[in-house]
């Protein structure tokens, strides 16, 4: 299902539209015919950048919105399927090992999906660092003119 999965994003002009699939590759780029009104390709290099990599961030999060839904869905099923295993003593038997494993997996699977948001919010604390010591920087730099 995931592999038919596209994302799409928009400059900030509406001039440029990126669409990634499932895998991050760029399936679909549309470059309104106003974009050659600036002869900046400088600039419109960099736009067409950014939205690529906004419609890549957006086909992140619906992955993992997806695989959020998905885990829900199964934990449930296997919850609502526990109550009629452990009957008799094969299956408490069975029930004491899968237990264990079914704990494991769901720490670890809550693990990986907080991942990408833990990660998200480190990389906008490391893009606020860099920009206040550009900005120390270049004021440091301008005072020795």
């Amino acid at each position: 299902m995931r592999a038919k999965s596209r994302a799409t994003a928009w400059s900030d002009d509406g001039l440029v539209e990126a669409t990634v699939d499932a895998g991050d590759r760029l399936v679909g780029l549309r470059l309104d015919p106003r974009v050659h009104r600036n002869p900046d390709s400088a600039a419109l290099a960099r736009t067409v950048l950014d939205t690529v990599h906004a419609a890549n961030r957006e086909a992140t999060r619906t992955a993992f919105e997806d695989a959020a839904t998905a885990w829900s869905s199964a934990a449930a099923t296997i919850g609502s399927l526990e109550g009629q295993l452990g009957r008799g003593v094969l299956g408490q038997a069975f029930m004491g090992r899968y237990r264990a494993g079914a704990e494991q997996v769901a720490r670890e699977v809550g693990r990986r999906l907080a991942a990408p948001g833990e990660l998200a919010g480190a990389g906008l604390a490391s893009a606020a660092e860099y920009t206040q010591a550009d900005t120390t920087g270049r004021g440091r730099f301008e005072g020795l003119s």
